[in-house]
């Protein structure tokens, strides 16, 4: 099989035995040869068969083989040349910080921060853009949704609805209650949810039946107290029926929702439904506190990352958790104890992990302040293939369906180039959730690859993976 790019790299597979990359190479036109994949032992296990090259430069593979380099493929994978920044996207905010960024559904991006214009365009602490950082019209047919403060939560809801709280107070023209939702249709009429929190919004998470909770500095929802936390239903309306009686002054910045339903909280808090729990706990859907949970970590938890078996990854200012040392970041085994196989063994001068988030082939992102921006392996050793530098603080990281990264916050130079608080790496993450299988009755073969941004969410891939299926069907005919 041979597949020729655009630049003139050919990329060769068959069943031969090449010292530097068996099965599977790549030539330039020079005497020597590209090991593929790059930064792994190169080559497959076992004959290639068919190839495509897609338009961004990366190949789809398809063959006999198990593995691909050192990783699991089952006889199609994609190979791309990896880890730099990604210069497709650009856009001009001015004004101040990004707080809060998703990358939706359809692949745009919501973005918000202390801006007032991007690209030129006056556009108050919200904005839509494409995957390439061009700037989309507005929401509600509002060109300017006009937020008075940033938002520092945003999450997108199964009907495509965009749920948004933050600082604000007012948002589309209309006076809010520090949160608002906009739905992606451009010529809705916005309307107001009754939800009004009595102060900040910083987290938002939507639960299987699209009722949603909500984090913050608040004491009240819809009149109703509520310090800290509180669940709606899918219109907005208080559900009466949970209450965890946090404590005066509480204030939580992360909720994640596990799949058996139980909801993990994070924060700065002292008690959870009259019970001593410092700074993380754990209830269940119906907000009973979980009695076997309490890891208690020293400092603020700023942000909850759940992996798919259930282990909680925790960032913070904290120094210890769960018994253990950990300076800002650990990761916590589904009944609450420490995972003693990971240490990020982060510096103290690190006064705050603001963000983690871990990409579908396990690698596990950190950013925060002090310019901390690193990506480490699944023990917490750093990752030597992806060494991006940031000059200032990383408030998100969102790994996407593509397999870029975006990175947002307080800086002015990512991976050593001008950008200004948002920007995105490509680091190919092929390993989201592959799926390959005959489907007898039809008679076809079937790929499928999930978002490693959610883990659960399948999405189908480039169109042209229909392409390498079909020759990677007449290649097996033929043989």
């Amino acid at each position: 099989a041979l597949a020729r790019s655009a630049s003139g790299v050919l990329t060769v597979g068959g069943s031969f035995d090449h010292d530097e990359s068996p099965r599977l190479l790549r030539k330039d036109g020079t005497a020597s040869v590209d090991r593929l994949p790059k930064n792994q032992t190169p080559g497959a296990d076992a004959p290639v068969l068919a190839l495509l090259p897609l338009p961004d430069g990366s190949v789809v593979v398809g063959g006999e083989f198990f593995m691909v380099g050192d990783t699991p493929r089952g006889r199609l994978a994609r190979i791309d040349d990896g880890r730099h920044l990604d210069g497709t996207l650009s856009a001009t905010l001015v004004g101040g910080d990004l707080t809060a960024a998703i990358q939706t559904v359809s692949g745009n991006l919501i973005v918000s921060g202390e801006f007032t214009s991007v690209n030129g365009q006056p556009r108050n602490r919200l904005a839509r853009l494409d995957a390439s950082g061009k700037l989309l019209e507005g929401f509600f047919g509002s060109p300017n949704p006009q937020l008075n403060a940033p938002a520092l939560a945003i999450a997108e809801t199964s009907y495509g609805a965009l749920l948004v709280g933050g600082a604000f107070t007012s948002a589309f023209g209309r006076s809010v209650g520090y949160f608002v939702r906009t739905s992606s249709a451009l010529d809705d009429a916005f309307v107001p949810l009754p939800t009004q929190a009595n102060d900040t919004v910083r987290c938002i998470a939507i639960q299987p039946d699209q009722s949603f909770l909500i984090g913050g500095d608040f004491t009240q929802v819809n009149g109703v107290t509520r310090r800290g936390i509180a669940r709606l239903t899918i219109d907005g309306e208080l559900d009466t029926a949970f209450n965890l009686n946090l404590p005066a002054g509480s204030v939580v910045t992360s909720i994640a929702v596990q799949r058996d339903g139980a909801i993990v909280l994070g924060g700065a808090f002292s008690q959870v439904a009259g019970v001593a729990r410092a700074n993380l706990a754990r209830v269940s859907s119906a907000g009973v506190l979980d009695t076997g949970f309490n890891p208690a970590p020293n400092g603020r938890v700023e942000t909850l990352f759940l992996q798919p078996n259930n282990d909680l990854l925790v960032g913070g200012a904290f120094g210890t958790i769960a018994g253990g040392n950990r300076v800002r970041v650990a990761r916590l085994n589904g009944d609450g104890t420490l995972d003693a196989t990971f240490d990020a063994a982060l510096s103290t001068t690190i006064t705050r992990v603001h963000t983690v988030a871990q990409q579908a082939d396990g690698g596990i992102w950190i950013g925060g302040s002090n310019s901390l921006l690193t990506r480490r392996t699944s023990t917490g050793a750093v990752d030597a293939a992806a060494t991006a530098t940031v000059s200032g603080t990383v408030r998100g990281i969102v790994p996407g369906v593509d397999g870029k990264t975006l990175v947002f916050g307080s800086f002015a130079t990512l991976a050593g180039q001008n950008r200004n608080g948002l920007g995105r790496l490509v680091d190919r993450d092929r390993n989201a959730f592959q799926f390959l299988a005959y489907d007898d009755s039809l008679q076809r073969l079937l790929w499928r690859s999930g978002n490693s941004a959610a883990g659960d969410a399948e999405q189908s891939e480039y169109l042209g993976v229909v392409e390498a299926i079909q020759k990677l069907e007449r290649a097996t005919k033929r043989r």
